[in-house]
């Protein structure tokens, strides 16, 4: 004959959580009680094995050394094909949840293994503990075992109602997707409390790797043009150099400078190439006085500079999300794109005479050799699209909102995913040669335009954050604790590297945060315990 104190005597200490969960005290349905599985009660403390109206009736609950009554739930027993009767039970665990009906109960027999994840409503309570031959219950019996799949919690509990897990293993295998979570039981809103479980959770997996930009840039900057020869004596005095050449980036444009243009008496300067400090003209032979191509300090244009890098994509560093269908690490940002090469200058131009056949005054003058233009620079490299993928958690509780109570058991983690890597930006683009100086036979040859610089190359992506590993974690209220309930924390992962050579790299994603109990209501996640 049950006590209606049947748990309080049994279990050592009678938890105040787990009584009122399981109907310790007095009181029942009432007449009339919502039937569940048993049908109509009869009032007082055995509102029919079904009852809904008030506690569950004595023979529905574990206790020492006592058999469960036939009409309490639905049953399962590893590898059985019935209906889900104590007599006939079903064989899995998935298929007691999908058939549960106006049930709110499962029973589950014996140590075995059952493989998937369920989702579990908040309303339905489960019990291990049972032995196979005459459903009785002992502490001492084997707990059933259930794994969930991967990347998936074992175990999703949602809603308004109230349930329990009593006396099962839940474990959660290594995720395996890239950025996927291993996560043994998340509970959402509901109310319910966990009966002496293991709860495990694997390791969580290695963050998406972020997405390389082509490594080939094909908006190379054109060549300079070449100077025009020196004219004939008589037929003109401007020889104009080479034109200016434009590369139109989509982030700016670059220029090479047009070459000097001779003129009878003295050669004009070479233009500055554009969107730099550098690429100078170079200078135009004067009327008198020594002067040659060299460049920094003649007639040569200046080689431009190379256009500066990207912006390196930012680290994954904020906590991540969490909600009901598990969790998404930080991922780092995607990298800036580099700015256009600056143009070469363009080159000085030789002087021309001013008599052509040095006798007669007044006879015709003659211009010499024009310089080259510079090229233009090299279009910047496109910064990587995007960053590394947080890594996944490892988990073995998480309460969202809920009312969790916990009453002994163990919780176990394993290792945070490290976060992904951050992508390659693109190079940037070669500049384009200078264009030669003019030729003169006779005389002094125009100067040549100096070479565009190369585009700056495109910032690498950030890394991402690694992954965090905490036995239980929590949004909103902490959950209870009774009882003996051991922690086992698991190793964070490791942040993921930004990619780039020098400047241009990306950031490195922060690391994860490892600890048993992890507050992540907070700004950033906290250790609570």
């Amino acid at each position: 004959m049950r006590s209606l104190l049947c748990l309080c005597l049994v279990l050592a200490g009678c938890e105040a959580g787990f009584c009122e969960q399981f109907g310790c005290e007095d009181g029942g349905a009432g007449a009339g009680g919502n039937g569940g599985d048993g049908g109509q009660g009869e009032g007082g403390s055995t509102g029919g094995a079904g009852g809904e109206g008030g506690s569950p009736p004595a023979e529905c609950l574990p206790v020492e050394g006592e058999a469960i009554g036939a009409d309490c739930g639905v049953f399962v027993q590893a590898g059985e094909t019935g209906n889900g009767s104590q007599a006939s039970p079903y064989g899995t665990v998935t298929e007691a949840v999908t058939s549960l009906g106006q049930s709110t109960r499962i029973y589950i027999c014996g140590g075995e293994t059952f493989e998937g994840s369920i989702d579990l409503p908040s309303n339905v309570s489960v019990y291990g503990g049972l032995d196979c031959a005459g459903w009785s219950f002992k502490t001492t019996n084997p707990k059933p075992e259930i794994l969930g799949s991967a990347d998936t919690p074992a175990i999703t509990i949602g809603g308004e109602g109230s349930g329990s897990l009593s006396f099962l293993r839940v474990r959660s295998p290594d995720a395996v997707a890239a950025g996927a979570s291993s996560i043994a039981v998340l509970v959402s809103t509901a109310e319910t409390t966990i009966q002496d479980c293991d709860l495990r959770a694997g390791a969580g997996a290695t963050g998406v790797t972020g997405a390389d930009e082509a490594q080939t840039n094909t908006l190379a900057g054109g060549d300079g043009s070449d100077g025009n020869p020196a004219l004939a004596c008589g037929t003109g005095t401007d020889n104009p150099g080479g034109p200016t050449v434009l590369n139109d980036c989509s982030n700016g444009q670059s220029s090479g400078g047009s070459g000097g243009q001779s003129q009878p008496g003295q050669g004009v300067d070479g233009v500055d190439g554009l969107t730099g400090p550098f690429g100078v003209g170079g200078i135009g032979q004067p009327n008198m006085g020594a002067w040659s191509c060299a460049v920094g300090v003649g007639g040569g244009g200046d080689n431009g500079s190379p256009g500066s890098p990207g912006s390196p994509g930012s680290p994954g560093s904020l906590k991540g999300t969490i909600t009901s269908s598990g969790f998404v690490g930080h991922a780092g940002g995607a990298g800036g794109i580099g700015s256009p090469g600056q143009g070469g200058g363009g080159g000085g131009a030789a002087k021309g005479l001013t008599d052509c056949n040095g006798a007669t005054a007044g006879s015709p003058p003659q211009s010499g050799a024009s310089g080259g233009s510079g090229g233009a620079g090299g279009c910047g490299g496109n910064g990587a699209s995007g960053g590394g993928g947080g890594g996944g958690a490892s988990f073995a509780l998480v309460s969202l909102n809920a009312t969790v109570s916990l009453i002994d058991g163990a919780l176990t983690v394993g290792a945070g995913g490290a976060g992904g890597p951050g992508g390659l930006g693109q190079p940037g683009a070669d500049g384009g040669d200078g264009g030669a100086g003019g030729n003169d036979p006779t005389l002094t040859d125009g100067c040549d335009g100096g070479n565009g610089g190369q585009g700056g190359h495109g910032g690498g992506g950030g890394g991402g954050r690694g992954g965090h590993a905490a036995a239980l974690v929590f949004i909103g209220a902490a959950p209870a604790q009774s009882g003996t309930v051991t922690f086992t924390a698991g190793s964070a992962g490791g942040g993921g590297t930004g990619q780039g050579n020098g400047i241009d790299a990306g950031n490195n994603g922060l690391n994860g945060t490892g600890c048993e109990a992890m507050n992540f209501s907070e700004e950033p996640e906290a250790c609570a315990r």
